[in-house]
C-alpha cells in the first residue's frame, strides 16, 4: 500500500467528480436524444460515455503512477500517466470517427425531425462543465 500525496488526492477527487457528472450527462442525453430522435444528442451522449471511459482510464493511470519505485521499477511508475494519456487520445480519435460516420449515415438517409426541447440539453451540458471547471480552479 502506498501513501497518496495531495496532488494525487486532488487529481482523484476531480476525476471522480467528473466521472459522476459524465455518467449523469450520458444517461440524460441518451434518454432525451432517443425520445426526441435527435442524432446530435445521441452522438453527444456517446461523447459523454467516452469522457466517462477516459475518467476511468485516468483513475487507473493516476493510481498506477502513484505507486512508489521498487526493485523492478527504480524510476517509479510515472510512465503510466503517459500510457493513460495515449489511451485517452486514441479513444477521442475513435469516438470522433464514430460520430462522423453516424452523422454522414444520417445525412445520406432521409433524416428525422428533431424535437423542439433538444436545444436544452447542450445548455445543461455547458452549465455542468462550467461548474466542474469552477470546482477545479477553486
Amino acid at each position: 500500500m502506498h501513501t497518496i500525496d495531495l496532488t494525487e488526492k486532488h487529481a482523484l477527487s476531480v476525476t471522480w467528480l467528473g466521472l459522476l457528472a459524465n455518467l449523469i450527462l450520458a444517461v440524460a442525453k441518451g434518454f432525451v436524444g432517443t425520445i426526441a430522435h435527435s442524432s446530435a444528442l445521441i452522438a453527444d451522449a456517446g461523447h459523454s460515455v467516452s469522457d466517462l471511459l477516459s475518467d476511468l482510464i485516468t483513475l487507473w493511470a493516476v493510481r498506477m503512477a502513484g505507486i512508489p519505485k521498487d526493485e523492478n521499477h527504480p524510476y517509479g511508475h510515472g510512465k503510466f500517466e503517459t500510457v493513460g494519456t495515449f489511451i485517452v487520445a486514441l479513444m477521442l480519435v475513435l469516438t470522433g470517427i464514430a460520430v462522423a460516420w453516424h452523422v454522414l449515415k444520417h445525412v445520406w438517409s432521409a433524416g428525422a425531425a428533431e424535437a423542439v426541447f433538444c436545444w436544452q440539453m447542450p445548455g445543461i451540458t455547458d452549465q455542468t462543465r462550467f461548474l466542474l471547471w469552477r470546482r477545479w480552479w477553486e
